[in-house]
């Protein structure tokens, strides 16, 4: 490949060069963006490649006027610059390695986070911060009427529940919850793309009360 940090990447601008000087998307250059993302599917990527493939696509549906997928690859976009600021996102992501350091291209996605992403996460951070506080007003019930603790003692607890509960729906679960939502547009990405963001995919994925296994490989466990 091209570079043994960025396998991908100088190939794919390349690709977007020649693309600037033609009109029809069934060009040599959508062509060779095609194997070249069928390549990428089956070996080790580095997150600029990944970032510039997403790119180049929402630049292609731009022009396409589709508008989901688009919006599937600007928030994909920023999910995988938020795994490279906050390692413990990275988990969901399959053979992507986040150590290089991140081209220009993509300083604007470090430097502020996409509104389409902050208004899925706060929807779902809204929903589960109702069930959190009704689970929070039951615990404090049972605590202070059902097993005579102290009032103190009953809000310590329950506070303490609250915010372990809020943790880790915050650090491993949300994440899941936003990716399940976005993969819902998944069939709208030409099938090239599905097919490598399938491959990106990690087959464990974290519930609210537990991890389950998605996948091919989970079916013969």
């Amino acid at each position: 490949m091209a570079n043994s940090i960025d396998p991908y990447y100088f190939s794919l601008c390349r690709i977007e060069q020649e693309a600037e000087h033609e009109i029809s998307f069934l060009s040599s250059s959508s062509l060779k963006l095609d194997v070249l993302t069928q390549a990428m599917s089956y070996d080790r990527i580095s997150d600029n490649d990944y970032l510039k493939l997403l790119q180049m696509n929402f630049y292609k549906y731009d022009k396409m006027d589709r508008k989901k997928a688009k919006r599937y690859c600007l928030i994909k976009m920023q999910m995988l610059v938020d795994a490279k600021k906050h390692p413990y996102k990275r988990g969901r992501f399959k053979e992507v390695n986040f150590n290089n350091p991140l081209r220009g291209d993509f300083h604007s996605f470090s430097e502020r986070r996409s509104s389409l992403l902050q208004g899925i996460e706060a929807a779902k951070i809204k929903r589960f911060l109702w069930f959190d506080v009704a689970l929070y007003v039951l615990l404090l019930s049972l605590f202070v009427y059902g097993l005579h603790f102290s009032i103190f003692g009953s809000v310590l607890l329950s506070l303490m529940f609250f915010a372990s509960l809020y943790a880790y729906f915050y650090f491993r679960v949300l994440d899941e919850q936003v990716a399940d939502e976005l993969e819902r547009d998944l069939d709208l990405l030409d099938p090239l793309m599905q097919e490598l963001e399938v491959s990106r995919k990690n087959s464990a994925a974290v519930h609210l009360f537990g991890k389950t296994k998605k996948g091919p490989e989970s079916s013969n466990l």
